[in-house]
């Protein structure tokens, strides 16, 4: 076997801390740099993805809120126009009530007066009667008791009549 050469490991020993120095000093403050900004980077995409996670939470529950709030709204107003729904058809119902309340009584004014005017009518109609019968009477020279007595008769139709 080949025997240990102490100067070929002292120049590579050299020439291997040498070469680790000039990569410490170029490459690897730049690698570490690249390290630390690319671990700056990944924490601020991580701390901007919470603070997006958290607006959007709150963004979520305004939302919902304003949703529960406008449903809330359009249930009041529904109720509301229900309800005047209801009094508008109470009143149109009571309103229609009253004008038939009032046709009714009208009509029974009606009927009351067309049935006093006919009555009136048939009294006269009577009393026209009576009269030429008892000018007939008269003519043919009936005698007075049986003049008054169909008199009497005729007073007494009038009578039952009214």
């Amino acid at each position: 076997m080949e025997s240990l050469d102490i100067r070929l490991i002292i120049v590579q020993g050299i020439g291997f801390i040498i070469l680790y120095f000039l990569l410490k000093k170029f490459l690897f403050s730049r690698i570490i740099d690249l390290i630390k900004a690319r671990e700056t980077e990944i924490r601020d995409t991580y701390a901007k993805s919470e603070q997006d996670r958290d607006e959007a939470s709150k963004l979520k529950s305004d939302y919902e809120a304003r949703i529960a709030h406008a449903e809330e709204e359009a249930h009041k107003k529904i109720q509301g126009a229900v309800l005047e729904a209801k009094q508008i058809s109470d009143n149109i119902v009571k309103n229609t009530k009253e004008e038939t309340e009032k046709i009714k009584e009208k009509a029974k004014r009606e009927i009351d007066q067309e049935r006093k005017n006919a009555l009136v009518e048939i009294r006269k109609e009577v009393v026209n009667l009576s009269m030429i019968a008892t000018e007939k009477l008269i003519k043919k020279s009936v005698d007075k008791s049986t003049a008054e007595k169909l008199v009497e008769s005729a007073i007494q139709d009038i009578g039952e009549i009214s």
